[in-house]
């Protein structure tokens, strides 16, 4: 399963790459979601987590990772 997350209003972007990334076999399943504040619960629930960000502060609370999670 593969979660794609980003800034609110990203959705149509996400789910176009979503589709494509379907089309051509590459994942089984995408979830998209959009960030409000802070990361959705379901951030939290991956155990492999790749983050790119522009802006300073804390997007990712370390203490709601499960342990064993790579980021």
């Amino acid at each position: 399963r593969l979660l794609l997350c980003d800034v609110p209003g990203s959705g149509p972007r996400l789910k176009e790459l979503a589709e494509n990334l379907l089309d051509r076999g590459l994942v089984g399943s995408v979830e998209v979601v959009e960030s409000d504040r802070g990361l959705p619960d379901t951030v939290y629930d991956a155990r492999l987590i790749v983050a790119a960000v522009s802006g300073g502060g804390a997007l990712l609370d370390v203490d709601r990772l499960a342990p064993g999670t790579t980021v």
